[in-house]
């Protein structure tokens, strides 16, 4: 964990469902639906893991006992950037909601998006959990 707080012990989990959205495609560029799932599911993985590797869990939460899960809209320009983020679902806990927002902006850039997804937006959703050991 690289985080306020390092712990084998806190987990932080990371859920998520993903969709093509207003396709930017070049005449040339011929690829399947097929092709098209795999590679938003392919996305979905590398940006989870991106997160998995930023995954901190704010001190003042721990201190306080607080968990909870925080579910975002996100939508990934052409150009590969973060076109929009919208907190869908908040954990009921602000101080959660803005570090899992700053954990899928931090991680949004360091994300390879797949051949097949270059200069297409679309759109993922996904959720971030944070939860104390038992």
């Amino acid at each position: 964990w690289s985080s306020d707080v390092c712990s084998s012990d806190l987990l932080l989990r990371v859920l998520g469902a993903v969709t093509l959205i207003a396709p930017l495609r070049l005449a040339a560029q011929t690829t399947s639906s097929e092709e098209l799932d795999v590679a938003l599911e392919l996305y979905r993985l590398r940006l989870f893991q991106a997160i998995g590797r930023l995954r901190a869990y704010p001190r003042e939460a721990l201190d306080q006992g607080l968990e909870g899960t925080a579910a975002f809209d996100l939508v990934i320009s052409g150009a590969g950037s973060i076109k929009q983020l919208e907190l869908r679902e908040s954990s009921g806990v602000p101080l959660l909601d803005r570090e899992a927002a700053a954990q899928i902006r931090t991680a949004v850039p360091l994300t390879q998006i797949p051949l097949a997804l270059q200069n297409m937006a679309f759109a993922i959703r996904l959720a971030i959990a944070f939860r104390l050991p038992e």
